[in-house]
């Protein structure tokens, strides 16, 4: 599952109206959105944090951080984080994500009661899913592996050190449907990093490739790649498009393996492609499916390249 953060967030007081951090900034910054960012000492208001984006979502996020704290006009009204270990992502703002999702327009949103303060271990990048592609593999959080988040917390409030006091979680919707399920790349034999990510081959866009690897040593055939569809699907057939940008490495014979548990495999079908860029679909016998493995046999000018621009399970 594509999740949007993992961590921890604390609803606090909305006196604690002063933030400040040791991390990247000045301004909002993402994992794939903080190259011109700097790593310093930075400080601000929680209503400064704020972005005036036309429809409100998601935002006031830093990356690379190592403490923040939020404070009051006393100076024993503060919450703070901070970590000795791997640096956190942090934001804070008044707004929860109920109040996010709830709101069309800025205007829409709450008056501000409260301080959001977020402490997490990763942050799904932005991509450029508004007028372009999402976010690359690597910035795509996913509930397939295990999480590290170690920090710390100083809290003094009205001269006495302990917690605020939490109300209970107020999470958004669960909105999520089966689109919200994306594919994961488990194994691959071969694969030139960067331009041929087997990722690629799951990512819905045609215009990136699966290429086998060729930089430092070039891998014969046969090439495969396995993926976890991340949930049991009623499948019925494989539709599979060759490189849209030139023939290189486009796939001649291949094979073609489901199964439902990782561990039994059962050949789906077999047979060639064309060299052509349109959909090639290959029906087989309907089933449950999880996992697929695909693997390549030849290449159509006999070369021991293999590439792929996409393939997709039908149900």
């Amino acid at each position: 599952m594509e999740l949007a953060r993992i961590g921890y967030r604390f609803t606090l007081d909305k006196r604690l109206d002063k933030v400040e951090w040791f991390g990247a900034g000045p301004f909002e910054n993402y994992p794939d959105r903080k190259s011109g960012a700097f790593v310093g000492f930075w400080e601000g208001t929680v209503a400064g944090m704020v972005e005036g984006y036309a429809k409100p979502q998601d935002m006031g996020n830093r990356e690379d951080v190592f403490r923040a704290a939020v404070r009051g006009e006393s100076a024993s009204d503060v919450f703070g984080v901070a970590t000795l270990a791997e640096p956190f992502a942090f934001s804070a703002i008044p707004y929860s994500p109920t109040d996010l999702v709830k709101a069309m327009h800025p205007q829409e949103l709450p008056e501000p009661a409260k301080t959001e303060f977020g402490v997490y271990a990763a942050v799904r990048g932005l991509g450029g899913a508004s007028c372009g592609p999402g976010p690359m593999g690597r910035d795509i959080v996913r509930n397939n592996r295990a999480f590290r988040l170690d920090f710390v917390i100083g809290a003094g409030l009205g001269g006495e050190a302990k917690l605020p006091s939490m109300p209970p979680a107020d999470l958004p919707p669960d909105v999520r449907t089966g689109e919200d399920i994306v594919p994961t790349v488990i194994a691959c034999s071969s694969a030139e990093p960067g331009e041929g990510d087997a990722d690629h081959l799951v990512d819905g866009d045609l215009s990136s490739i699966w290429h086998s690897q060729y930089g430092v040593t070039l891998t014969k055939y046969p090439h495969s790649v396995t993926v976890d569809l991340g949930r049991v699907a009623k499948a019925k057939g494989v539709t599979i498009w060759q490189r849209q940008n030139g023939p290189n490495g486009n796939v001649k014979g291949f094979r073609f393996e489901v199964s439902e548990d990782g561990k039994a495999w059962r050949e789906a079908v077999a047979g060639e492609l064309k060299a052509v860029r349109d959909a090639q679909t290959f029906s087989f016998a309907e089933g449950p499916v999880r996992f697929w493995r695909f693997t390549g046999l030849a290449e159509h000018n006999g070369r021991e390249f293999a590439s792929l621009a996409e393939i997709r399970i039908e149900e």
